[in-house]
């Protein structure tokens, strides 16, 4: 009997061995290209786009203060001013129109419609990563600050090389410098946890859509000369998510939603008086296409939710 079940025992032990050994080398379907997306931007010299944004702030600068919660609009226009034979874009951005109900929870809410940041144009290059080379403004000499602040979600936010799988996630790690925001331009270094998102269809376009969450210390520093000299410098620790939809044909922008929790340390002299304040700030901000006049059609814009495409007549 003993025999019997030692032969049993060799016999499944064979088996055991033939069937991993087999699993080993069986050949599994590598992931289908037709499942991966690749997310990039592509200007041409000309194109023109229009964006609202919408923004809601909460700001807390002290334990006793008042929390200061504002509702802003802003219109952004936004243009491709040239291309080099290589890819590299060149951006230029102005604010043109502003709004903002504040309040403090105490007085009556104001309406604001006056930014120190209306109609000044700054400009930038990248490529179609959104990988940043060169920046800056109209006039060297202004100083000015966006309604939204140094660190405030931006539109343009680094993407990344390659294809990757729907679901699939990677790293970026760079440093941003970002006119949009303010002159002198404020500088950003993160760390950008990304994940790609099934296509969806926003505002009538095809959307690839991609995830960030991000890690992020920002600088900032601002001088003004005698006779009333002043500096103000801000540090800033970040922590950002957004969620971007890009147009599969166009590979513009049509819509972005980003989020930031800021927790700032600003140090400011003025007229030889220095101070120091502790500040929080959250946002939130949705970024929506609204019209774009372009070589490549007539003219895209947006009524009643819809992106119309009209192409030039040949």
């Amino acid at each position: 009997m003993i025999v019997i079940l030692k032969h049993v025992f060799i016999v499944l032990v064979v088996i055991v061995i033939h069937s991993i050994s087999a699993f080993s080398q069986q050949e599994f379907p590598k992931p289908v290209i037709s499942d991966s997306v690749s997310y990039r931007y592509s200007l041409v010299k000309g194109d023109t786009l229009l964006y609202e944004v919408i923004s809601r702030d909460s700001i807390i600068t002290g334990m006793r203060s008042p929390i200061i919660v504002k509702n802003r609009r802003e219109v952004l226009l936004i243009a491709c001013d040239s291309v080099t034979p290589n890819g590299i874009m060149y951006i230029s951005q102005r604010m043109i129109d502003f709004s903002s109900k504040e309040s403090d929870g105490i007085s009556k809410p104001s309406i604001r419609s006056f930014s120190p940041w209306k109609n000044i144009k700054i400009w930038f290059s990248m490529d179609s990563t959104g990988k940043r080379y060169d920046f800056g403004g109209e006039d060297s000499l202004v100083s000015a600050v966006s309604p939204g602040g140094p660190f405030a979600p931006f539109l343009f936010i680094p993407l990344g090389n390659g294809k990757h799988l729907v679901h699939s996630g990677w790293l970026l790690d760079d440093t941003c410098d970002v006119p949009e925001n303010a002159i002198p331009v404020p500088i950003i270094k993160h760390i950008s946890s990304m994940r790609a998102r099934p296509n969806i269809d926003t505002l009538g376009q095809l959307c690839n859509r991609l995830e960030n969450t991000v890690t992020a210390q920002g600088g900032f520093f601002s001088s003004t000369p005698a006779p009333v000299k002043s500096t103000i410098q801000s540090n800033a620790i970040i922590a950002a998510f957004g969620i971007m939809d890009i147009s599969s044909t166009l590979y513009i922008p049509i819509h972005y939603f980003g989020t930031a929790e800021l927790k700032m340390n600003v140090k400011s002299m003025s007229n030889g008086k220095n101070s120091q304040m502790q500040i929080k700030h959250f946002i939130a901000s949705q970024f929506t296409l609204k019209k774009m006049v372009s070589s490549r059609f007539s003219d895209i814009f947006i009524k009643g939710s819809k992106l119309k495409k009209n192409r030039r007549s040949r």
